[in-house]
């Protein structure tokens, strides 16, 4: 039988945590981003209902597509996987554990640099660490 390609979501990559980046932090630290958010996040408020109503709604409706989710994959466990050649599971995981360090690792990079280019910038533009004046 020849192989055929198979496109597979794995459940880890799914449910992956999102990782904390520092240049969050670092751009927290600058009183312009902190109060610019702290602004929006009041000028929000006020959808904030609007927003749990969704949310209400979509825990409703979750436990009917993971139910649907996982008689599919049960599905495809039993009819597929015993057709595909030997060993594929593996190699698919082992390609996938490969593609997980690299996209780690170059996150990592990207962050560092944006740290380093925050710092670049906050250095030429000492103004950005000054407190930012009162809105009304």
């Amino acid at each position: 039988m020849a192989p055929v390609e198979i496109e597979v979501i794995l459940c880890d990559a799914i449910s992956a945590p999102v990782a904390h980046l520092k240049i969050v932090d670092k751009a927290f630290q600058l009183p312009l981003v902190n109060d610019t958010y702290n602004e929006v996040t009041k000028l929000a408020a006020p959808l904030s209902p609007f927003v749990e109503t969704v949310k209400e709604n979509v825990e409703k409706v979750t436990p009917m597509l993971e139910s649907g989710f996982t008689t599919v994959k049960t599905k495809a466990e039993e009819k597929l996987f015993p057709q595909l050649p030997e060993g594929t599971t593996a190699n698919i995981q082992a390609k996938f554990d490969t593609a997980r360090e690299k996209v780690a690792s170059a996150v990592d990079n990207l962050d560092s640099l944006a740290c380093e280019g925050l710092d670049q910038l906050t250095s030429k533009v000492p103004a950005l660490k000054e407190a930012t004046p009162e809105l009304t």
